[in-house]
């Protein structure tokens, strides 16, 4: 048994927001109690959370998290340790070219339960291979147990509107990222006044908002709901607004990274290949853009985005570098310091866990004692060290407010700082 006390204890779920304290036992939470109980007959580990905030564990709503053979490469262990020392303990993973038949996802799905982390979960290719030509076995892979479908962008939306009609009857999520490939190809930066300057190549942004339109009209047309994973414009704000506002069957979620760095980065750093992303780096305007939109719920998630990349892929000319950063250890952090309201943030941090896992997680008695501590006064800074195999974290030597500093599942330490 295990007692958080004198804890700030917040549950979107619920709107619970009150000091208390909350008792683990038996892998669940068993009782919560006011700040005014009295608790001097509890027997059990004591944990003091004064001015420390108590909340159900982050979901992650895709991470990349590469092949489980390939140690020089990010492995289910190293991702689930990043995700614990995030405060992630749901995390969905794949979306690997090579996630696309059956044997593989049910392969996957046996090594991410003998992991005795966080709750891993496979994301499978929605197309073969990704290329976006040819479906994968849906049906097939959902019974393997494959929890959700993802697809990048393809430069067919026929090829896309049979998958959303075939995807529709297995009410399997479909993940998205808005793009349009053609107008996306050959970019590295965002295009604007920054990249203009430093003679980069870039990104405009209607090769998202064409991404988003294609989107909205194919789930329009079919009725499939699917999920916006990368949303970082403010223009895809006010479609995904309008679309939820028409009543489309949609979802929408923003990288962590977006909320606080602007393309001006790359320049500042001196064409850091760490800020070489896919969507883009955007302006201040399109970063305030996005603040405003998960505080007034159009965008519903905001997750990590967590890419690893090698030093061989990193530590070249910009163009040259693969797109990608880690940040399961950094999102929790962006998020609460930049959209600046605590339920806000942990109801956008814990979206994917009902929507993507199908698993109401929340502070309640006989939930799953899945809980993370929260130091909202902590001031940290990132690196260079890291439980994630990767290295390419842009926020690294950037001075955070707010930290997680324990994770637990089923009441047990998982993650410590305390």
């Amino acid at each position: 048994m295990r007692l958080l006390e004198n804890g700030r204890l917040i549950c979107p779920h619920q709107n619970l927001d009150m000091v208390g304290h909350l008792i683990m036992d038996d892998g669940k939470i068993s009782s919560i109690l006011p700040l005014t109980a009295s608790t001097t007959t509890f027997k059990g580990e004591r944990i003091d959370c004064t001015n420390k905030i108590i909340t159900s564990g982050f979901s992650d709503v895709l991470a990349f998290g590469g092949l489980p053979d390939q140690v020089h490469r990010e492995n289910l262990n190293s991702l689930s340790n990043a995700a614990l020392a995030g405060g992630f303990l749901h995390v969905g993973f794949g979306a690997e070219r090579s996630y696309d038949t059956p044997s593989v996802i049910q392969d996957l799905c046996l090594q991410a339960q003998r992991q005795t982390g966080a709750h891993l979960y496979v994301i499978a290719a929605l197309t073969r291979g990704l290329h976006g030509k040819e479906l994968s076995e849906i049906g097939l892979m959902q019974r393997a147990g494959a929890i959700a479908l993802f697809q990048s962008p393809v430069h067919d939306s026929s090829v896309l509107r049979r998958a959303l009609q075939y995807a529709r009857p297995f009410k399997c999520p479909v993940i998205l990222r808005p793009a349009d490939l053609f107008l996306e190809a050959g970019g590295v930066m965002h295009e604007g006044k920054v990249a203009t300057r430093i003679g980069l190549r870039g990104i405009p942004e209607s090769a998202e908002v064409n991404g988003i339109s294609t989107i909205l009209n194919l789930a329009r047309e079919t009725e499939c709901p699917v999920h916006l994973s990368h949303v970082t414009t403010a223009r895809g704000v006010e479609l995904v607004h309008r679309a939820k506002q028409e009543g489309l069957p949609v979802s929408a979620g923003v990288p962590a990274r977006h909320l606080a760095l602007t393309d001006a980065f790359i320049e500042d750093s001196m064409y850091d290949t760490r800020g070489h992303l896919l969507p883009p780096l955007r302006p201040e305007s399109d970063r305030l853009a996005l603040i405003d939109g998960v505080r007034e719920r159009i965008i519903d998630c905001v997750f990590a985005n967590h890419t690893s990349c090698t030093r061989v892929e990193k530590e070249v000319e910009f163009a040259l570098s693969v797109p990608g950063a880690i940040g399961l250890e950094t999102a929790g952090s962006v998020a609460y310091q930049n959209i600046a309201d605590p339920m806000t943030t942990f109801r956008a941090l814990g979206f994917a866990t009902k929507y993507i896992f199908g698993q109401e997680r929340s502070l309640s008695v006989d939930a799953p004692a899945d809980i993370v501590i929260f130091d909202p006064e902590a001031f940290w800074t990132p690196g260079p060290c890291y439980h994630s195999k990767g290295n390419n974290e842009p926020l690294e030597g950037m001075t955070m407010k707010g930290r997680v500093i324990a994770s637990f599942i089923a009441g047990n330490w998982m993650y410590r700082k305390i």
